[in-house]
């Protein structure tokens, strides 16, 4: 009598395995996916930060009234040493501009709105309201990522100094 394995025994131990490379495999992938949307949300938040840091920055120096937000929602003011900085959304290539002396800067990618108000701290919002000291910037952002809609939004109320 021959020892080994039969064509029925050889079958079933390819089929076991067979699933158990499905199983690690689809492991594998659905861990890869999440790194890579993680990854994506967290690039999107993080240029989205950086952007509305530097805003903040150079808002802060500026005076209300040399701050004019047009009918566009761009907003344009000067600081000491700068005169008329730019702030505004390219909605076609969906990027946050800033204008300076003709030279232009991308601030950020995947922007999907930008939105300049005055804040009064309770409910108006508008792109004139008397004489607040404190402009709201809010960002809104989002991006494909593995066919998955990734989207952050960020809000920052600036007190002005001068």
């Amino acid at each position: 009598m021959k020892k080994g394995f039969t064509i029925i025994e050889a079958l079933i131990t390819l089929g076991i395995l067979s699933f158990v490379v499905i199983g690690i495999y689809a492991v594998f992938n659905m861990a890869d996916k999440t790194y890579n949307e993680d990854m994506g949300l967290v690039d999107l938040q993080q240029e989205v930060r950086q952007a509305i840091g530097g805003m903040v920055r150079e808002i802060r120096q500026g005076s209300r009234a040399s701050m004019n937000i047009d009918v566009n929602g761009a907003l344009t003011f000067s600081i000491p040493n700068a005169a008329n900085i730019t702030y505004q959304l390219n909605t076609g290539s969906h990027q946050i501009i800033r204008q300076l002396s003709g030279t232009s800067k991308v601030l950020a990618n995947d922007i999907q709105g930008l939105n300049f108000c005055w804040w009064d701290g309770v409910g108006c919002c508008a792109s004139s309201c008397g004489n607040l000291q404190v402009l709201r910037v809010s960002i809104d952002a989002s991006k494909m990522a593995r066919r998955r809609l990734l989207s952050f939004s960020l809000a920052e109320q600036i007190r002005l100094r001068n």
